[in-house]
């Protein structure tokens, strides 16, 4: 892939970094399809307000076109998938993007931008994670993913670094039939000696979900998720 864009020196100093602002559409035939951005410099000692893309960069013989102050770029077809699907309608976004705020062919900006990155993923006030383009199954799957994280809160598994597999492991060995369902809470003693204790409608609704055991309109999307997890990229 080509970068025709000139770079401005970064000052390591100062924690300098690139952000860019994705600008929206345009309305123009010529543009329709080409993600347009602009680069300007800010340092993380300021705070800057910003959107970090998480992405995977993708084969780098599929390439595609975008301007970057009207100079023309080539990215991998999965960036410009990401900036074509997060183009605003109206307003521009800041975001900081690796590939475009890091100056590809200085070896020592690379090095030094590259110590940076967990900072600016701290300090970015959104990470978004981009996955590829929906299919007939994404949304169905996103979907039960955000019931299932909703379902997970409601067990308290966001709650700190504890071994809850631990709690999988147990549930799984024993079977639906056996459990004591007239219970309200369920006990579980950690292999560290921790006692967790869960609402038993929520971790059932929890268990069920992970282990796929609905009723027939409610099965899990096996099939859905694993295209979404094993696409090529």
């Amino acid at each position: 892939m080509t970068n025709r864009y000139e770079y401005r020196t970064l000052h390591c100093s100062r924690s300098e970094i690139r952000l860019l602002k994705l600008l929206p559409k345009d309305g123009s035939e010529k543009h329709k399809f080409i993600p347009t951005c602009r680069i300007f410099h800010a340092t993380l000692h300021e705070k800057p307000k910003f959107v970090a893309l998480s992405y995977v960069w993708g084969d780098a013989t599929n390439s595609r076109l975008i301007l970057v102050e009207n100079t023309p770029v080539t990215v991998t077809k999965n960036l410009y998938d990401a900036m074509m699907a997060l183009r605003p309608p109206e307003e521009h976004i800041v975001m900081w993007i690796d590939y475009l705020c890091i100056n590809q062919s200085d070896g020592k900006e690379k090095s030094w931008q590259v110590g940076l990155m967990a900072d600016i993923y701290q300090q970015a006030y959104k990470v978004v994670a981009w996955l590829g383009p929906a299919d007939n199954s994404s949304d169905s799957v996103m979907d039960y993913l955000n019931s299932f994280g909703a379902k997970a809160e409601a067990c308290g598994m966001d709650n700190g670094p504890e071994p809850y597999q631990e709690v999988w492991q147990k549930l799984a060995l024993k079977p639906p039939a056996a459990r004591d369902l007239s219970q309200s809470k369920v006990m579980i003693r950690t292999l560290a000696g921790k006692t967790l204790t869960f609402s038993q409608d929520a971790l059932h609704s929890l268990f069920y979900s992970i282990s796929g055991w609905h009723d027939q309109d409610n099965l899990l999307p096996i099939a859905g998720m694993k295209r979404l997890f094993t696409r090529p990229w």
